[in-house]
């Protein structure tokens, strides 16, 4: 027996390992060909003892490239000391800094610098000062959430025409087939939205014609007729010799309301991604980003001028330009100013958008627009309407509806008369205020990532695991649904929001964040359930009892959740669906009383909430 028993042991073990290679080889393969959300799972399903350092750094580099920045950076940590690549430290100081630690971010760029040699461009890696990251826009400038375009999915590079908005979107009917491996979305598609006035639009839908093809396509860009476009889309030709469909850029043109005639244009290179296209004015120069050989870095800025039907040798912009990192999303103005967005230069985090002028045949320094235009989140895809006085941009700042989301931004606008510390709560799906929503405020960051404190902990200002170098302040939002706490300079902030009914929220935020924009949002989620709603009243003289303590007991978790009786004796708790709950109250000198519900089986999408009264007698012994 003993030796049958360690037979099956040994089989177990062997069958498990077996089983864990077989996950790690499916998660590199995952990671491999791009599919980044699908590698994120299979290595979670390892567990953090599972995973050798080269595989944190792809978990942590999947959760980079899916936005994801907190996470990023958790993972970058694990395993950054150890790691062999200069960019994972890049990297990981990137995360640092879009998180909101400056001082930190600081730090790892110095390594980053160190280990590449001082004749090496350095992506952001010159600062000394995190007070040189500090960007102040030098014109007045009000940025404002268009709720309207934006949804649970991405949306972004805006651009204006004929009386309305085109925009690139992954909000199109899902596909399980036809789906990007990469964020497990849909595929994007152009649409089309004709403005009722800055804020408001109509229906929005996606264009006609066969320019919404099998895969991506989206940036766009059009001519001063409107009926030529240049856009980006995944190669129609398949995948090149590396197994991988790159972007291009084609033209369409509109033809009775649809867009018609695709052709590619003959500045793509077979192999490199080409995409992104602004034209100029006159039409005869377009700019675009490109991956090709003989760049500065990752993505650079090039140029093509075309003379009758021909297009000219692609010109890279130049190292004034382009960088060690990124340049994406060119938008080339009116008046001929280039707008980019770059997370090469120095910024304030992410990728920043910023501005460079032709003078004598040479782009000069390039201007970061500052906030509120940029913010330690991604912002991109700037463009203007035809005034020049505003437009729209890009950002996955918080706040948003999905990952990226669209903005409209204003010079000399009439600003609001709210105070810029303002913090708001709101609905996640209406947009609504919330009133009453509880608001904790400590500096400093947590230490566990995720770990969102009980009501009764925060209530009783218990943050645990987190490093908090201030007494935490509790408010309640107002009628408007905002609170107004005095915020410092140069300090980041843990945000714990809780409200009855709502997933809790944390997040971490710099000051700059906070203090520069007018009002600095959080969304919450309405959990699935239902409330209860009671009374604690004298059983004798059938009056309601204050202050009486009020314990709910949930099966499911095994946690308890306490308050007291106000004083009409009400009390409320919320119950989530498919569990069993026992609430209890008590009083000094009164008997306690109890009773069970179930929420199993209940329509969890009521409005309607559960009643209880809870009869307690005067008593002067201590039975339950």
């Amino acid at each position: 027996m003993k030796n049958i028993s360690l037979f099956l042991i040994a089989l177990l073990v062997t069958t498990t390992s077996v089983a864990q290679q077989d996950t790690k080889r499916q998660a590199d393969e995952a990671y491999d060909k791009k599919g980044y959300l699908k590698a994120i799972h299979l290595y979670q399903q390892l567990g953090e003892s599972g995973l050798d350092d080269l595989e944190k750094i792809r978990l942590a580099d999947s959760y980079r490239l899916n936005g994801d920045t907190e996470s990023a950076e958790y993972w970058y940590a694990q395993a950054v000391k150890t790691t062999a690549y200069p960019e994972d430290i890049l990297h990981y100081a990137q995360m640092l800094q879009s998180n909101g630690h400056c001082e930190k971010a600081l730090d790892w760029y110095d390594q980053y610098r160190i280990l590449m040699g001082d004749n090496f461009p350095m992506p952001r890696a010159g600062v000394e000062d995190c007070t040189k990251l500090v960007f102040t826009s030098k014109k007045q400038v009000q940025v404002s959430h268009l709720k309207a375009l934006s949804s649970a999915h991405l949306d972004y590079a805006a651009t204006p025409y004929r009386g309305g908005v085109v925009f690139t979107s992954t909000r199109g009917k899902h596909q399980k087939e036809l789906e990007d491996q990469w964020t497990k979305d849909n595929f994007s598609d152009i649409f089309f939205a004709r403005s009722i006035d800055n804020q408001r639009f109509e229906v929005v839908e996606a264009l006609e014609g066969t320019v919404n093809g099998k895969y991506h396509d989206g940036v766009v860009t059009f001519d001063n007729t409107g009926t030529k476009m240049y856009f980006s889309s995944n190669s129609h030709q398949g995948k090149n010799s590396q197994g991988v469909v790159d972007l291009k850029i084609y033209s369409a043109e509109l033809h009775h309301k649809k867009w018609v005639n695709i052709q590619v244009l003959p500045i793509n290179i077979d192999a490199f991604a080409t995409c992104h296209p602004t034209l100029s004015a006159d039409g005869n120069t377009l700019y675009f980003a490109s991956n090709r050989a003989g760049g500065f870095g990752g993505m650079d800025l090039y140029k093509s001028t075309r003379s009758g039907n021909y297009w000219s040798v692609p010109q890279n912009l130049g190292p004034t330009i382009n960088t060690a990192g990124n340049e994406l999303f060119p938008f080339i103005s009116k008046t001929g100013v280039l707008y980019f967005a770059s997370d090469g230069l120095l910024g304030i985090g992410g990728l920043d958008i910023y501005e460079s002028h032709l003078v004598v045949g040479a782009w000069t320094e390039p201007q970061n627009l500052g906030a509120p235009i940029n913010s330690i989140k991604d912002d991109f895809g700037y463009s203007q309407l035809p005034n020049g006085e505003s437009g729209y941009l890009t950002s996955n700042r918080a706040g948003g509806l999905g990952g990226d989301d669209l903005y409209l931004w204003s010079e000399n606008a009439v600003m609001t008369t709210t105070p810029q510390n303002n913090i708001t709560v709101v609905d996640d799906i209406t947009g609504s205020r919330i009133t009453d929503a509880l608001v904790t405020i400590a500096e400093g960051v947590y230490k566990n990532r995720g770990n969102i404190p009980t009501a009764k902990q925060v209530k009783n200002g218990e943050l645990p695991d987190m490093d908090y170098r201030s007494q935490p302040l509790r408010f309640l939002t107002d009628g408007k649904g905002t609170i107004q706490p005095d915020i410092s300079q140069g300090k980041t902030y843990t945000i714990v929001v809780e409200k009855m009914g709502y997933v809790p929220v944390k997040r971490v935020v710099n000051a700059y964040e906070l203090i520069r924009q007018s009002e600095w949002v959080v969304s919450l989620k309405k959990r699935q359930g239902v409330q209860l709603e009671g009374v604690v009243v004298q059983q004798k003289y059938n009056s309601m009892i204050p202050n009486a303590s009020i314990e709910l007991f949930n099966f499911c978790t095994g946690e308890y959740e306490r308050t007291v009786s106000d004083e009409a004796g009400n009390f409320r708790f919320f119950l989530d669906c498919q569990c069993d709950y026992e609430v209890k109250a008590s009083k000094e000198r009164f008997s306690k009383d109890k009773k069970k519900y179930s929420t199993f089986g209940m329509d969890c999408s009521t409005d309607k909430p559960l009643k209880t009264i809870l009869y307690l007698k005067v008593s002067d012994t201590k039975d339950d």
